[in-house]
């Protein structure tokens, strides 16, 4: 079942991965690849020595946003689920529905407290600070 819920959240999330990443390779200039390539690169070394250090940040920066948006994922974790295999999002369904909401509330807690740490690591690796985002220049 597990395999079942990657391919889900694979197949939910794959075109907001797919919209990012061509947003980032749109912004990468032709002539760069084309440069590569005239100096005797094949595809597969452009590929690694123009195209993926230039569009580094991007792919990190769609990791963190694939793992923020999958950590509260509730529709095809709700339809795929087993009883081995509950995520944190179906265990706070289930909590609501019977009406036990001091559990509902500390796995709400525990899903809050995973996505503010990938917020402040995605903030330390990309070297944002909060009052660069605030200040206007």
């Amino acid at each position: 079942t597990a395999w079942v819920l990657l391919l889900a959240y694979v197949a939910k999330l794959l075109p907001y991965a797919i919209v990012v990443s061509r947003a980032g390779l749109l912004q990468i200039n032709r002539e760069l690849e084309e440069s590569a390539r005239m100096s005797g690169a094949g595809p597969l070394a452009t590929l690694r020595t123009v195209t993926l250090p230039l569009t580094k940040t991007t792919l990190v920066s769609i990791a963190f946003f694939i793992m923020i948006l999958s950590i509260k994922e509730l529709s095809a974790s709700l339809l795929l689920y087993s009883p081995r295999g509950l995520v944190l999002s179906v265990l706070t369904w289930h909590y609501t529905e019977i009406g036990n909401y001091q559990f509902a509330a500390a796995v709400g807690i525990l899903q809050t407290s995973m996505l503010v740490l990938i917020v402040v690591v995605t903030r330390a690796i990309f070297r944002v600070k909060l009052e660069n985002t605030l200040v206007k220049k």
